[in-house]
């Protein structure tokens, strides 16, 4: 089974874009087939035609995490044993990145299996360019002799490969030739070099490769060839050939292709350097040799061939030049050389080995997390299906309480009417208070009433439905004559209890609306008077002395024996008294402590402290405390209201100002009244 014809054609045109150096339209048109790919077998090729088009576009894209995503495709690939064709293409990646990361063992296995799975496929193309692509990793491994080999074997039916494919090949095969004389004895000999075979073979196979490229205007190869057949020409002593092939990449129209390979124009430059030398053999010729090698030492990996070249050419014309010792040190550069290319080999595996175990251990971590997600869906889909069952069950309950809901209503009506009367109440009592604090206290007012209301409110409900039945229990027993003593006693006890509940849930709910009412000075009803202060406070602590003891609380006053004021005395012992049981219930907790009351008079104003040595008031609390239903202890008999009353009272009837602060072991609340009169 192939991979969707159209699908491998739009790849095919991105890679001529690629090659036609237009990135950005390649990428673009990956997109939008990515856009519109419907199966897993289609999005994964898109995938690998994505990674093989970013190689082809970057030389230097080698990390651990591009050799992750190869494998990653590479693993997707094998999993679909009816595409051998992506599974091809995905080795073909693998394989570059390998080369470039110095695994050629890994890459050489890996191109081989691709080849046979392209030819499986009947895909020559591809095939062919998997052969081209081992070729060039023989030549990077320095495997010279069996690139040759292969070589032979492959150029015996040229008609398998394309046109570009081909070249490379041929490219190459004449790089491998050329090479394995530059190692050998007959480069330092002009004549045996120039009778070598496989010198000769080498030109041949360069020749062809210029031909070919020229004959498919393969721009590219073109000159890559040239380049090639020109090095080998001027480090040969061909001087003639090498000046013909400098000249044609001399002209403008090559430079923009020679800026996009690596080396190329200080390839050139190395060949005027040489055709220089063996024209004049004059010491400056020389010199100037010796300085682009410098050079070239300095610019590092990218310079790294056109170096080897230069290392050559004076290890071979250093004895021409009398200074045997410079052709000495060219040879040891070059055997340094090699040897630092070979320990890069050695430690690039060392660090992809180290790569590929981590690569393992997070591909194992991944399939892990794939399980856990695979199981968190199944008990997910599993919950998902007992909730819909529990659904399917409320819903029926819920149709058979509308049933019972309906003969319940008429009984209700009553117990709702009074609901809604206190509900209208307590709304009246909450507008009043909406409009005296900041509308960011809203939420709070509505939480706090729904909170501190619903406990009575259902303690009614609760007692009025317990009623009802047990009216009903003893009305069905009553016209059945089956009434017993025994058992009217108990419903009459029940009757009782609920009756109590009953007024207890009214009351309390009664007693919160009228906490809410004293928000607002509208509701107080009590004259202006003249009071001693001092007096109100000191008898305030005698009438609560028994409770202060019984709770271990210290409490103290100090000020004047008499400070008289003119304002509301019955409204300042419902401030004080309110100040006295936050200190002891949120203050102090419960625990032993002292509360100490400091009052003093400040030109028309009275100061009145109170102090305990409680644990105080956390910073985040402290601006919320004046705010209606913030407490430390709402539902544990605190209703938030008593700091918010106080308030009220104090700024709002007597014209004074409160303030509390937190002291970290205690808090000081401090009210300011105005004295009024003479």
């Amino acid at each position: 089974m192939k991979p969707p014809s159209s699908v491998l054609s739009e790849l095919e045109r991105a890679r001529e874009m690629v090659l036609a150096g237009r990135m950005p339209e390649a990428r673009q048109l990956l997109d939008t087939l990515v856009g519109s790919a419907q199966t897993d077998a289609e999005k994964l090729l898109l995938d690998i035609g994505r990674l093989q088009l970013e190689l082809r576009a970057n030389p230097k894209l080698n990390d651990a995490g591009t050799l992750a995503a190869a494998m990653q495709a590479l693993d997707g690939a094998q999993k679909l044993p009816e595409q051998p064709l992506i599974e091809a293409l995905a080795l073909s990646n693998l394989a570059i990145v390998q080369l470039r990361l110095r695994i050629y063992h890994a890459a050489l296995s890996g191109l081989e299996r691709g080849h046979l799975l392209a030819e499986k496929t009947g895909d020559a193309r591809l095939a062919g360019r998997l052969l081209a692509t081992r070729c060039y990793v023989l030549l990077q491994a320095e495997l010279y002799a069996e690139l040759v080999g292969l070589a032979e074997q492959l150029l015996e039916h040229p008609e398998r490969f394309e046109a570009r494919s081909l070249h490379h090949v041929l490219n190459n095969a004449a790089v491998a030739c050329t090479s394995q004389v530059e190692l050998s004895n007959d480069w330092n000999d002009p004549q045996a070099l120039g009778a070598s075979p496989l010198w000769q073979k080498g030109m041949r196979w360069h020749a062809q490769a210029l031909a070919h490229a020229r004959r498919e205007n393969l721009a590219f190869e073109q000159l890559l060839s040239s380049i090639n057949v020109m090095l080998s020409a001027a480090l040969a002593g061909a001087a003639d050939m090498a000046r013909k092939h400098l000249a044609e990449l001399r002209k403008p129209e090559s430079k923009p292709l020679l800026d996009l390979l690596d080396g190329a124009e200080e390839g050139c430059v190395l060949v005027e350097l040489l055709l220089a030398w063996q024209a004049s053999h004059t010491p400056a010729a020389w010199t100037a040799l010796l300085d682009f090698e410098r050079n070239l030492d300095r610019s590092g990996e990218n310079m790294r061939m056109v170096r080897e070249h230069a290392l050559r050419a004076i290890s071979r014309l250093g004895l021409s030049a009398g200074q045997p010792d410079r052709a000495v040190w060219a040879s040891q550069q070059l055997l340094a050389q090699q040897r630092q290319h070979l320990q890069d080999i050695s430690n690039s595996l060392g660090q992809t080995l180290d790569d590929a175990l981590r690569l393992q251990r997070v591909l194992i971590d991944n399939e892990g997390l794939s399980r856990q997600g695979n199981e968190l869906e199944r008990s997910l889909a599993q919950r998902n299906s007992e909730l819909n069952l529990a659904l399917s069950r409320v819903q029926a309950e819920a149709t058979v309480r509308k049933a019972a809901e309906a003969a319940l209503q008429q009984a209700n009506e009553e117990l709702e009417l009074r609901v809604q009367q206190r509900t209208q109440d307590l709304e009246q009592a909450l507008r009043q208070i909406l409009q005296q604090e900041k509308q960011l206290a809203l939420g709070r007012v509505v939480v706090g009433m729904a909170h501190e209301l619903n406990t009575p409110l259902g303690n009614a409900r609760m007692a009025a439905s317990v009623i009802r039945e047990r009216s009903e229990e003893l009305l069905q027993l009553l016209q059945a004559g089956q009434l017993q003593k025994r058992t009217l006693e108990a419903t009459t006890h029940t009757l009782h209890d609920c009756a109590t509940l009953l007024d207890r849930a009214v009351d309390s709910a009664g007693s919160l609306v009228q906490r809410l009412k004293t928000l607002s000075t509208g509701t107080v009803a009590e004259p202006l008077s003249r009071f001693d202060v001092v007096g109100l406070v000191r008898d305030m602590l005698q009438v609560r002395q028994a409770m202060l003891s019984e709770r271990a609380v210290d409490a103290r006053l100090e000020g004047p024996q008499e400070l008289m004021l003119e304002g509301y005395p019955l409204a300042l012992q419902d401030v004080i008294g309110e100040l006295i049981d936050n200190a002891l219930n949120h203050g102090l907790d419960g625990k032993r402590g002292r509360l100490q009351f400091s009052i003093d008079r400040e030109n028309s104003l009275c100061s009145l402290r109170l102090q305990d040595t409680g644990r105080g008031i956390p910073a985040d609390d402290l601006p919320k405390v004046f705010d209606p239903f913030f407490s430390g202890q709402l539902g544990r008999g605190g209703a938030g209201l008593g700091l918010s009353v106080a308030r009220t009272l104090v700024e709002e009837l007597m014209l004074g100002r409160i303030e509390v602060r937190s002291l970290g072991h205690g808090t000081c609340v401090e009210l300011r009244l105005p004295c009024g009169g003479a």
